[in-house]
């Protein structure tokens, strides 16, 4: 099993079939990182899935839902600024995302 998140494989858009065929999902790093912060089954906002794994600013979620990753719940939560965000939760694709990157 990797258990370096960062480690993970990662296919380069110019990189051959068989080599996108070996990963999943063709993900940043940071989008895989913040996919875990949603393994444990809790909800969160971006920013925060963002700041458990050290990032700011970032647009990581967004990769994550265009890919069915993660989906929103239909709620919506504060961020530290005082806005609205809405608040996701890993989706059964996100959770076979994860159960095949321990395969590794």
């Amino acid at each position: 099993m990797n258990d370096d998140l960062f480690d993970y494989p990662h296919a380069r858009s110019s990189d051959v079939d068989t080599s996108h065929d070996a990963v999943p999902k063709n993900l940043s790093k940071q989008a895989r990182a913040v996919l875990f912060a949603y393994s444990d089954g809790r909800h969160w906002i971006d920013e925060d899935a963002y700041a458990r794994v050290g990032l700011v600013g970032h647009q990581r979620c967004s990769d994550l839902r265009r890919e069915g990753l993660i989906e929103r719940t239909g709620i919506k939560g504060l961020t530290k600024a005082g806005k609205k965000s809405h608040i996701c939760r890993i989706t059964d694709a996100g959770l076979k995302f994860i159960e095949e990157y321990r395969k590794l």
